[in-house]
């Protein structure tokens, strides 16, 4: 899992690379693209993910309707590079 995580991390320079690489690992997992723009058709056990202004992706499962389940996976993208603190000891 880590190495699945550093070829991620590696493939994912920007908020932009990070939200396609997503796309890509969420639709060979059985997701559909959703627009904005466009009605959506939402049925019961399906899912979705939409992106927005290219560097947003909102990904979510849809359950039984008649019980109103769904879940929602949401991620804060905008700077995908792990950083090393330089001095981790200074306190700043």
């Amino acid at each position: 899992m880590i190495n699945s995580l550093i070829d991620f991390l590696q493939n994912s320079p920007t908020a932009y690379h990070a939200s396609e690489n997503v796309k890509e690992l969420l639709l060979s997992r059985g997701f559909h693209e959703l627009k904005e723009t466009e009605d959506w058709d939402i049925q019961a056990g399906g899912k979705y993910f939409v992106l927005r202004g290219g560097s947003a992706v909102i990904a979510f499962t849809v359950g039984d309707m008649d019980e109103f389940a769904y879940k929602i996976a949401a991620s804060h993208m905008d700077s995908p590079a792990l950083k090393l603190k330089e001095n981790p000891l200074s306190k700043s």
